[in-house]
Order: C-alpha cells, then sequence, then structure tokens
C-alpha cells in the first residue's frame, strides 16, 4: 500500500453506501484520483436521527489513510440537509454540495440550504435549470456523472444467475419504493407475460420496502415489509404468471455486471429520475 497523503488537495464526503449517491461518489473519487488530484475520502455517519456527525473513511477507498490539508476544499456529495453539519465537522474551506433532483420543482426547504454552501454540483443541464428556477443563487456547475470502464463479467457470473440461453432476459435495479416503481415493473411484466413464455424479470432491490406500511389493521406484519412479499402479493393476482427472479442480497460489482452481460431488456418505470445509474449502465 502506498503512503498516506497527508495533505490532500480535496476533502470529498459521501453516503457510504451501495446507493446512487453512494456509488456516483466512489466513481467520481476514482476519476478526480486518475486525473491527478489527491483526495481524502469520507463516509458521512450522520443519519439525521440524533447521532452525531462525524466523518470515518469510506469503506471502499483504497486509500482510508489520507487526510486532505488545512482548509482544502470539501464536497459533500449529499441531501442539502446535511450541508450545515458538514460544515460544521471540516476545518474550514470552501464547501461545495453535490446534489441530484428528480423532478421539475425542487424543495421549498432546499435553496437556503444550497444558498448556505460556496458552489453546487449537479450531473446534468436540466437539473440546473430547475434548481435556478428554484431560487438558487450560488453558482451552479454540471459535472455528469461518471461512464466506468465496464467491469468484464465472468462465464462463470453469467451462470450463476440461472437463466437458460433461450430464456429473454428482461431486469431492473433499484429500491423498492414509490420513487422507483418497481411494483410498475413487475405488474408490467406480468401484464405482458405468462409462464408460458420463454422470459425472465429478475429484479434487483433491497430485502426491505420503502414504501409507507399499509393502513389496514392486521396488514402490518414486519413480513409486509419486505419486496419479497410485496411481489407475492402482485404475482398472487396473476393465474399462471411469468417467471420472476428477485434478488435482494448484496452483490459485488461482477455479478451486477453479469446481469448486464446476460440481460437483454433493461426496464425502468421510475416517476422520475435525476440521472438514473442503472439505466445509464445499461446503455
Amino acid at each position: 500500500m502506498s503512503a498516506p497523503e497527508l495533505h490532500a488537495q480535496l476533502r470529498y464526503v459521501a453516503e457510504d453506501d451501495w446507493t446512487g449517491y453512494g456509488n456516483a461518489a466512489d466513481r467520481l473519487v476514482r476519476a478526480v484520483r486518475a486525473a491527478g488530484t489527491s483526495v481524502a475520502f469520507r463516509g458521512w455517519s450522520n443519519t439525521m436521527g440524533g447521532a452525531p456527525a462525524a466523518l470515518l473513511p469510506f469503506s471502499r477507498d483504497e486509500r482510508p489513510a489520507d487526510e486532505a490539508a488545512p482548509g482544502a476544499p470539501t464536497v459533500a456529495h449529499l441531501v442539502p440537509e446535511h450541508y450545515a453539519l458538514v460544515r460544521s465537522v471540516v476545518d474550514g474551506g470552501p464547501l461545495v454540495g453535490h446534489t441530484v433532483w428528480e423532478t421539475d420543482r425542487i424543495p421549498g426547504h432546499w435553496p437556503p440550504l444550497l444558498n448556505a454552501v460556496d458552489r453546487v454540483i449537479v450531473p446534468s443541464e436540466w437539473n440546473r435549470s430547475v434548481f435556478q428556477a428554484g431560487g438558487v443563487r450560488v453558482p451552479i456547475r454540471v459535472v455528469p456523472h461518471v461512464a466506468c470502464e465496464p467491469v468484464l463479467a465472468t462465464d462463470d457470473a453469467v451462470a450463476a444467475l440461472g437463466v437458460p440461453d433461450d430464456v429473454t432476459v428482461f431486469y431492473s435495479i433499484g429500491r423498492w419504493d414509490e420513487r422507483k416503481a418497481m411494483f410498475h415493473v413487475v405488474r408490467a411484466f406480468l401484464d405482458a407475460f405468462t409462464a408460458d413464455d420463454p422470459v425472465v424479470l429478475v429484479v434487483k432491490t433491497g430485502v426491505l420496502s420503502e414504501m409507507r406500511p399499509p393502513d389496514e389493521w392486521g396488514a402490518t406484519s414486519p413480513l409486509a415489509l419486505t419486496t419479497g412479499w410485496q411481489v407475492a402479493e402482485i404475482v398472487r393476482r396473476y393465474p399462471r404468471p411469468a417467471r420472476i427472479q428477485l434478488a435482494v442480497d448484496r452483490w459485488p460489482e461482477e455479478r451486477i455486471a453479469a446481469l448486464h452481460t446476460r440481460g437483454d431488456c433493461f426496464v425502468g418505470l421510475a416517476r422520475g429520475e435525476g440521472w438514473g445509474i442503472g439505466a445509464f449502465d445499461a446503455c
């Protein structure tokens, strides 16, 4: 391992998870380093739920010992609600907010939070227009998300998906929530195909639903909040449903690459996307 950089030119703070924010930040840090800028990469521990704010080494970082120089700029690749707390735990220097939004109007409480940082980064020109129309007055710069070199899928990883060669693979990757609307993907697939068709839908999501729990008495079992239950609730309405593979465990990059390699059609029915990394990677 190379010696730690104790005076990195940039501090980058991000959600340390396998989410769109976390994955986009990881790729951007790798790209900035490859371009010759030293970066101290930190995960953000605060969840706005009372936990103390702190900067921790990002779990996927290959250089966790690197430290930013005093007064180095900080990029907070987080939703704006965290920016004031990030500023409170760094040792001065400019603060850049890096975020994204999915609709043509930003939340009403965002402009003051965004105008309190020194600069804002968004991934698209459309987002810049939306933020400016919403009252953001600090400079806004567009930095598209990084198109990585594809991770090559091994034959073994493709075979591990367990899909015969003569089956057409539809697939979708995303959170099980109202915005991503993965339930619409499942319904559309089952409306289009039956058990007689040589097709499969692979749904790569999390183990828990992130939707509001049902209001009906007796319907709030912990099982009802799992994606497996949610998919089963949809499938049971079809007399001869086409095959669905639900994947809720954490997959390494090689297995995600295998899904992109073997998949024939990526399906996304999200109600709004600021970028859409799943479809971006599929392309």
